[in-house]
C-alpha cells in the first residue's frame, strides 16, 4: 500500500472555491483513500492508496469527485510519497533563512524543457530570485518575498502545454506536509 501526496490548486482563497478539509478526506476516503490527513485549508491531503493506482488515474479520479461535489474544476496533482519525499529533499535552497520565500510548484507531469525556457526567459541578471527545474518540481526562490518578486506572478502563471498549472507550497509547509507521510 502506498502513501500519495495530494495537492489542490486556489482553493479556499478569498473566500472563493470553498473546500473543508473535512469533506476532502471524506471524498479521499471515498475514492478508496485509507488513514487521510490534511494539513492547514489550503488543500494538503496525505492517504495511503491500497489500491496502488498510478497517479494520473488517481488525479482524475480525486478531480472529478471534487467536481461533483462542489461545482467547480479543482486542479490536483497527486504525487507518491517517496518521490515527494525525494523532491523535497532535493531543494536547491534549503538552509534559506527564511523557508516560507522558497516555493515548490508542483506539476502533475515532468516540466518540459519549453516551459522551464520561458521561465528563465522573466529572469534577468539583477533579478534577487532564482528558480530551478527538477522533474515535475518548479524551485522559486523569492528572498524578498513574493510579493516584492518582480518574476514570481508570471513564472507561477506558466502552465503545461494542455494548459494544467502547477499548485505552490512554500518550504516551510512542504517539510510539515513530509512530516505527515
Amino acid at each position: 500500500m502506498g502513501r500519495v501526496v495530494v495537492l489542490l490548486r486556489g482553493i479556499n482563497v478569498g473566500g472563493r472555491h470553498k473546500v473543508p478539509m473535512a469533506r476532502l478526506r471524506e471524498l479521499a476516503t471515498d475514492a478508496g483513500l485509507t488513514d487521510c490527513v490534511t494539513y492547514i485549508q489550503s488543500g494538503n491531503l496525505v492517504a495511503s492508496d491500497p489500491l496502488n493506482r498510478e497517479p494520473a488515474a488517481l488525479t482524475n479520479e480525486l478531480a472529478g469527485a471534487l467536481r461533483a461535489a462542489f461545482g467547480f474544476e479543482v486542479p490536483t496533482v497527486v504525487v507518491p510519497n517517496r518521490e515527494f519525499t525525494a523532491a523535497v529533499q532535493r531543494c536547491p535552497w534549503p538552509e534559506v533563512e527564511d523557508p516560507r520565500f522558497v516555493h515548490g510548484i508542483f506539476f502533475p507531469t515532468a516540466i518540459p524543457e519549453d516551459l522551464a525556457s520561458r521561465a528563465r526567459a522573466f529572469m534577468t541578471p539583477d533579478d534577487p530570485d532564482r528558480v530551478e527545474f527538477d522533474g515535475q518540481v518548479m524551485w522559486l526562490w523569492t528572498p524578498h518575498g513574493l510579493s516584492k518578486s518582480r518574476v514570481a506572478e508570471p513564472i507561477t502563471r506558466l502552465a503545461l502545454p494542455d494548459g494544467r498549472r502547477g499548485t505552490a507550497r512554500n518550504l516551510r509547509s512542504l517539510g510539515e506536509i513530509t512530516a505527515r507521510i
